[in-house]
């Protein structure tokens, strides 16, 4: 999945479909249909750290692999690392897509625009880079550094390495599988040559009935057979083959709000929230039920903290405490002053969200809570209903939550300095081989302690596989970052 951007999702994505005739030579492309990345943006995409891509096109130097709860090399043969230097050997006969040599000229390259201060934190942190100079020799490229900087050398896990072409992506890779945007979609040409293992994604649903020799179709609860994302989902839906995703959707509240600025009024809206019920009648139960923003598969999603439970009474005696008390003359709340409470959400997204937002308005009008969706601009926001896309496979929140950019994806910024210092903690802690991921467990006790969301569900996908192959059974493990290549049989 698409990671470190912001992503404003229905409750139920659903990507916009494409009515384009695919013509491909034969043997025809492995067809890839609903897979949630937006394909008109064929650069962002392939630079990410999206499943299919890190594994297939552009892989990086390192990755985390969560199956071995650490980091490891993968387009170098060796690391070694200590106080003031590093050595990264490539691994070799390594080629970029047009079939010319990775030289160590092309790694120094891109190691010394990665470790320019913007590149290398993306603006969230203020890490210090000391000087440092680069010698090259055979395959082996050493940073040898003035001082021991303070993070490590799997800082490189969140770049993909790639070097700037003229071609119409404007950028390179070394993946077996080359990039070619098409109308249809994103085509993963396999470097071999033979089209065995050619791979066309395209947007879900398509336009008409799907005919693929081989298919691999994703699709979310109210994508799968049978279902209307309008209407409630009476019988909870079978998959054989669900997979996790990062997407999580929640209401995402302002600090600086009247109401909202109380953690106890926002954990009370929480408790008044049927989590239950939306992922039963929203997805089937296609997804889960958590207790902060981070999957349920994740090493550093700490078990111990219970999802909060639905409770209206809970929730009713929470506001009561809070001086929000309701009238007889028309139900509703208001505060000691008389002012109405009333809760302002934003939806970027109104056809996507209409099973949603009746929920919603039923469960806080039973409360006495006055709820006004509002579109961009209208008024001055206590929520945001979205979805998100979490950072996968680190899990990290920074870009969610941390002071400095928490404000790129919503109208508002957080403002925790406790929050912000174990966020920093753990991205540092990310930089080395073995991260610590009771750190990410102690975000989670403060993210859970903050509530700056109500989450209301984590979402899976589910599998249907037509291959020339035995055909997969049960969960897909997506701690597995090569999960996607082992299911076409590589």
């Amino acid at each position: 999945m698409i990671s470190k951007a912001p992503c404003i999702l229905a409750l139920l994505p659903a990507l916009a479909a494409s009515g384009s005739t695919v013509h491909a030579e034969k043997p025809a492309p492995i067809l890839v249909t609903g897979w949630p990345l937006p394909l008109n943006e064929a650069q962002k995409v392939i630079l990410s750290n999206d499943a299919i891509m890190e594994s297939l096109v552009c892989p990086g130097l390192t990755r985390l692999n969560l199956e071995k709860n650490g980091s490891e090399p993968v387009l170098l043969e060796s690391l070694e690392q200590t106080d003031k230097t590093w050595r990264f050997t490539l691994r070799p006969n390594l080629t970029w897509w047009d079939q010319s040599v990775v030289s160590t000229a092309d790694l120094e390259a891109f190691v010394r625009e990665t470790l320019q201060p913007q590149q290398l934190t993306e603006g969230r942190f203020a890490w210090t880079i000391p000087a440092f100079t680069l010698t090259s020799k055979d395959r082996t490229l050493t940073i040898q550094w003035t001082h021991k900087p303070e993070f490590g050398p799997y800082v490189f896990n969140e770049h993909p390495f790639r070097k700037k072409t003229d071609n119409a992506l404007g950028v390179q890779c070394t993946g077996d599988w080359r990039a070619e945007p098409q109308t249809a979609g994103l085509l993963l040409r396999d470097r071999s040559g033979d089209g065995r293992h050619d791979i066309l994604l395209t947007p879900n649903p398509l336009a008409g009935p799907v005919k693929a020799e081989r298919l691999l179709s994703f699709a979310f609860g109210d994508e799968m057979p049978g279902t209307d994302s309008r209407k409630p989902i009476i019988d909870k839906l079978s998959c054989g083959n669900p997979l996790d995703t990062p997407i999580i959707t929640v209401i995402a509240w302002n600090p600086q709000g009247a109401m909202t600025r109380d953690a106890t009024f926002r954990r009370a809206i929480t408790h008044l929230t049927p989590r239950g019920a939306i992922l039963r009648a929203g997805a089937g139960s296609m997804g889960d039920l958590i207790s902060g923003p981070i999957l349920r598969a994740h090493p550093g999603y700490k078990r111990t903290l219970l999802v909060p439970a639905y409770d209206p009474g809970k929730s009713d005696a929470m506001l009561n405490e809070l001086g929000y008390r309701r009238l007889e003359e028309d139900g509703f709340r208001r505060d000691a002053s008389g002012r109405l409470l009333e809760v302002k959400i934003l939806v970027r997204d109104h056809a996507g969200s209409a099973l949603l937002r009746k929920v919603l308005d039923d469960s806080f009008r039973a409360l006495g809570i006055k709820l006004r969706f509002i579109t961009e601009g209208e008024a001055v926001p206590d929520g945001l209903l979205t979805g998100i896309m979490t950072s996968w496979p680190d899990g990290d929140l920074t870009d969610h939550l941390h002071s400095r950019v928490s404000g790129r994806g919503w109208p508002w910024s957080w403002q925790d300095k406790n929050l912000d210092q174990a966020l920093e903690a753990y991205a540092l802690s990310l930089t080395q081989r073995t991260p610590n991921f009771t750190l990410l467990e102690k975000i989670h006790e403060l993210v859970y302690k903050l509530e700056p969301f109500s989450v209301l569900m984590q979402h899976r996908v589910c599998l249907e596989a037509s291959l020339s192959r035995p055909q997969p059974k049960g969960e897909i493990a997506v701690k597995n970052p090569d999960w996607f290549r082992q299911l076409i049989g590589l």
